[in-house]
C-alpha cells in the first residue's frame, strides 16, 4: 500500500507541471529583495500554500514577499486540484551587497588648487568582485573608475562633500556619501612690517616691533598661526613679537596658516641701524665753489635736512649762494626719533674785475693807453677792446688810432671802454661792462665853400 501512494503522489507532481508553473517577477536580486511578485497561472488551483523558505507563508493566491537576508530560498507552493493535493516550487537567489568605504590617504584641508588621494576600502560580498566605482566630489565633478585609488584636485575654494557608489558582479550597489570631507581654502592675506621708520631707541641692541595683519577671502577661515623667522637666530609664533636687534642687515620669513592648514610665506630683509650723519660736496674737492654747490649725501639713511649756513634750510641736496664767503654747512639725518648731524666748511671764492688806464684822455690820435688790473683774485684775463683788439695780458698796452675818418664833421667827445672778464684759481669767473672810460676829445673841423654858385 505505501508503494501504491509514493507513486500518486509522483504522478500527480508530474502531472502538476505540465498544467502550469510558479512565476516570480524577480528570481535573482540584491539584498533586501523587495516586492517579489509571485503567481500561479491555473486560476483551478485552490488551498494555496506558499512557503517562502524564510520561515514565513501565505495563503494567498499571487502574494508579495520581501526577502530579507541573503541566500538562496527554494519557494514552494502547494494546494488542491481536482481534490488532489499538488506542489511546484521556485529558486530565489538574495546576494549580499557590497559594503562602500574609502577615505582620504592625507590631509583633506588646505589650499585651492588642492589635491586630494581617495582610496577605496570598499568589500565585496561572498567573492563578487567590484566592478565600478563611480565618485562624485561635491565639485560638479564626477569619476567612473575601477581605480581602487583616485587623485582629485579642487581649483576653487569650498566646502566639499563626496559620494562614493560601488557595484559588483552581480550588479548589487551601496553608496556611501560624507559631508564635508574635504575643505580647499585660500592663502591667507598678509599686511606685516616693524616699526623701523618710528624708531625710539636710539641706543643698540634696538628694541624693534613686528606686526602683521591678516584677513582671507575664504569666509570660513577665521583663525589665523604664525612662524616668524627674524633672521637673528630668533623665532616666534606671536602676531606681534618684540626682540632685540644689533645694528645689521637682517633677511627673515613670515609664514602664516589658516585653521585650514592653507598657509603663505613672506621673506623680507630689513636694517638695524642708528643714523650717521655723513656728506660731501661733489663740485670742489677742496670746498672751493663759485656759487653752487652740489653735495652728496653719504649718510646711511636718506631721510636729511640740510642748514646751508647762510639762513636758509631745506632738504635739496644743490644750493646757490649769492654772497661770496665761508659757510658752515649742517646736515641732520634721521631715522625714527634717532638723530645724527655733521658739518663742513664751504667757501664761496670771491673774484672782482676792475682795472685803471693811463692816460684816460687825448685830443689827438694815435694815442697808446695802458690799462692796469686791479681785480681781486683773478689769475686769468679776457680783455675786448672797444677797436676789435684782444688781449690776454694782465696789464695791457693798446694803441688808438683817429675813431672818426670823416672829413666834414667829427664827434667832440668819443668815450671807449673795454670789457673785462677775470677768473679766479677755482674757475670762478666776473665781467666788467663799464669800467674806467678812455675819451676821445678831438677838434670840431667845419669849412664852406667861398662861392655857392658859379661857371
Amino acid at each position: 500500500m505505501a508503494q501504491k501512494f509514493t507513486f500518486l503522489l509522483l504522478f500527480l507532481f508530474i502531472s502538476f507541471h505540465g498544467l502550469a508553473q510558479i512565476s516570480a517577477s524577480q528570481e535573482n536580486g540584491c539584498l533586501p529583495l523587495i516586492n517579489v511578485n509571485f503567481s500561479f497561472s491555473n486560476p483551478l488551483l485552490t488551498n494555496h500554500y506558499w512557503d517562502f523558505d524564510d520561515g514565513t507563508f501565505s495563503l494567498a493566491p499571487s502574494p508579495v514577499h520581501t526577502f530579507t537576508n541573503a541566500g538562496t530560498y527554494m519557494v514552494v507552493l502547494t494546494g488542491i486540484f481536482n481534490s488532489t493535493a499538488v506542489s511546484d516550487s521556485i529558486e530565489i537567489n538574495v546576494f549580499s551587497n557590497p559594503t562602500a568605504n574609502f577615505f582620504v590617504d592625507g590631509p583633506n584641508t588646505g589650499c585651492a588648487a588642492l589635491s586630494i588621494d581617495y582610496k577605496d576600502i570598499s568589500t565585496s560580498a561572498f567573492g563578487s568582485p567590484i566592478v565600478s566605482r563611480f565618485w562624485t566630489f561635491g565639485d560638479g565633478t564626477f569619476a567612473d573608475t575601477s581605480l581602487v585609488e583616485f587623485t582629485h584636485t579642487y581649483y576653487d575654494m569650498g566646502i566639499y562633500s563626496v559620494s562614493l557608489m560601488i557595484t559588483d558582479t552581480n550588479g548589487c550597489q551601496d553608496l556611501l556619501y560624507s559631508d564635508s570631507i574635504v575643505i580647499a581654502s585660500s592663502p591667507p592675506v598678509v599686511v606685516f612690517g616693524n616699526d623701523l621708520d618710528s624708531l625710539i631707541d636710539c641706543n643698540p641692541p634696538v628694541n624693534v616691533n613686528f606686526y602683521a595683519n591678516t584677513y582671507s577671502l575664504f569666509q570660513h577661515a577665521d583663525t589665523f598661526s604664525y612662524l616668524w623667522d627674524l633672521g637673528n637666530g630668533q623665532s616666534s609664533v606671536l602676531a606681534n613679537p618684540v626682540y632685540d636687534f644689533q645694528q645689521g642687515y637682517y633677511q627673515g620669513s613670515l609664514q602664516v596658516t589658516d585653521n585650514f592648514g592653507c598657509s603663505v610665506e613672506h621673506q623680507f630683509s630689513f636694517f638695524v641701524i642708528l643714523p650717521e650723519a655723513s656728506f660731501e660736496l661733489a663740485n670742489a674737492t677742496d670746498y672751493v665753489i663759485c656759487d653752487t654747490a652740489f653735495f652728496i649725501n653719504t649718510s646711511n639713511v636718506p631721510s636729511v635736512w640740510l642748514n646751508y649756513g647762510d639762513g636758509n634750510t631745506g632738504s635739496n641736496l644743490t644750493h646757490i649762494y649769492s654772497l661770496p664767503g665761508v659757510y658752515n654747512v649742517q646736515m641732520f639725518a634721521a631715522l625714527g626719533n634717532c638723530t645724527d648731524d655733521t658739518t663742513i666748511q664751504v667757501t664761496v671764492e670771491d673774484v672782482q674785475a676792475d682795472y685803471g688806464l693811463s692816460p684816460d684822455y687825448t685830443c689827438s690820435t694815435p694815442i697808446g693807453v695802458q690799462y692796469s688790473d686791479s681785480s681781486f683774485n683773478a689769475v686769468e684775463w679776457l680783455w675786448l677792446f672797444p677797436n676789435g683788439d684782444t688781449s690776454l695780458l694782465q696789464n695791457p698796452y693798446i694803441i688808438y688810432s683817429d675813431p672818426d675818418t670823416s672829413l666834414c664833421e667829427q664827434t667832440q667827445v668819443i668815450p671807449v671802454n673795454p670789457v673785462l672778464i677775470v677768473t679766479s684759481p677755482h674757475g670762478c669767473h666776473d665781467t666788467l661792462l663799464n669800467g674806467n672810460t678812455f675819451v676821445f676829445d678831438m677838434p670840431v673841423s667845419r669849412f664852406m665853400p667861398d662861392v655857392s654858385w658859379g661857371f
